[in-house]
């Protein structure tokens, strides 16, 4: 009966389909989360003091190191964007939205899809997409969720992945532009730029 839990229920999609759609659905992930990284970094170079301000009390004997101002800024900048990266979602997303005024999430069902996604992505990558309490604690900010068992495999069917990749794509295209005006910055996106 333990064993149960990990075999396909009735009617469920095959197992190629969901190896797929997890496969699918990590790659968008993660390219969410690169996308983030680009913005700030994009951001840094307008915005320095986003950077000096925070860092400079904590490494000046650093400052020495390099040959001039750009090489020791360049330093900074990685490091920090190296400390937001492991950041989780709320508070990058309110960082940008205290540090540059620019707020990620037009709704908050956006937010709460994003979450899904970027936990997904976790589970994927750690526990071969099977619930575990982890994930449970994570996605309690969720509030459109199917009923969750600890054990069993989440289900990552093609409309789900094409509504949480939606709302990836959407984040990024509007956050994009509120950045470019907000921050002064040019948009990244290919196709309007």
């Amino acid at each position: 009966e333990a064993a149960a839990k990990y075999q396909p229920k009735a009617g469920a999609m095959s197992l190629g389909r969901q190896v797929i759609n997890e496969l699918l659905l990590t790659r968008s992930v993660e390219s969410f989360d690169l996308y983030l990284l680009q913005l700030l970094r994009l951001i840094f170079s307008v915005r320095t003091d986003l950077v000096i301000e925070e860092e400079k009390l904590r490494d000046e004997v650093t400052k020495t190191k390099f040959k001039d101002a750009d090489e020791y800024f360049l330093h900074l900048a990685e490091r920090k964007l190296n400390q937001l990266a492991y950041k989780p979602l709320s508070e990058l997303r309110a960082y940008f939205r205290i540090s540059t005024g620019v707020e990620l999430f037009e709704r908050e069902t956006d937010y709460e899809a994003v979450v899904l996604a970027t936990q997904l992505r976790n589970l994927i990558a750690h526990n071969d997409c099977r619930i575990n309490e982890l994930f449970l604690k994570r996605v309690d900010v969720v509030r459109d969720k199917p009923a969750l068992n600890l054990g069993e495999r989440y289900a990552i069917t093609d409309w789900l992945f094409r509504r949480l990749v939606g709302v990836l794509d959407h984040v990024v295209f509007t956050a994009d532009e509120r950045a470019a005006q907000i921050c002064n910055i040019p948009t990244m996106n290919r196709i309007t730029s």
